[in-house]
């Protein structure tokens, strides 16, 4: 204000003050941006990562303890938030390794398998089986190596898979079963016809009459 209402021209150092000032500003509005983009940033991936429509965790890379979740996660496995962070991944994998040791998933997707998809199998917290295909990547967080996985429920997926399997193991049990039916029969109808007509022409000789109603019985059982 001093400066701005002075009477008399502006000297030098006015104008050397003033341009201290307007550079003062210009630092606190260029910071306040800066803040202001963080915030929109650190808001962008929260929502990213919480609104994520996959299950999604992320996890120490280095000892696979559990740091954040979505809800999509902890529905997944049907604990509370709470109830997850701060475990060790390996609690809720359905083939668990030693105490605290990392998953083979885990490690492989730590060095040669990041961003690959790889089938695992989760134990929920009521003991069911939960089929997944998880992918993850390595991040640094604050100084720190993190895993961040991304977990994709297949279990309808797979049991529609292994349904279609078993249904064309029926469909070619049942064309074999038709094949080897016709080739049966075949044979079995000549067998047939000429049992009877030797049971027809063999009048007086009931031992050749009995043989051949018997062959005419079984031939007439096979072909059923």
């Amino acid at each position: 204000g001093a400066v701005a209402n002075k009477a008399h021209d502006y000297t030098q150092g006015d104008i050397e003050q003033l341009r201290a000032f307007m550079d003062n500003v210009q630092i606190l509005i260029e910071r306040q941006n800066i803040q202001d983009a963080l915030e929109e940033q650190t808001e962008y991936y929260s929502v990213l990562f919480y609104g994520s429509p996959h299950p999604t965790a992320v996890a120490d890379a280095e000892s696979g303890t559990l740091i954040a979740c979505n809800s999509n996660f902890s529905d997944l496995l049907g604990y509370s938030t709470e109830e997850i962070i701060g475990q060790h991944q390996s609690k809720f994998h359905h083939a668990k390794p030693s105490e605290n040791k990392l998953t083979d998933n885990f490690v492989a997707h730590k060095n040669d398998s990041q961003g690959k998809y790889l089938e695992d199998k989760l134990i929920t917290k009521d003991g069911r089986f939960v089929d997944v295909e998880i992918t993850a990547s390595m991040l640094n967080l604050k100084g720190k190596d993190v895993l961040l996985g991304f977990f994709k429920d297949v279990t309808e997926h797979k049991m529609m898979l292994k349904e279609r399997h078993r249904s064309a193991q029926l469909a070619a049990i049942g064309t074999l079963a038709a094949g080897v039916a016709h080739e049966i029969n075949n044979p079995i109808q000549g067998i047939l016809n000429y049992a009877s007509m030797i049971e027809r022409n063999a009048s007086g000789n009931e031992r050749i009459q009995k043989a051949s109603s018997r062959i005419v019985q079984e031939s007439q059982r096979i072909a059923n």
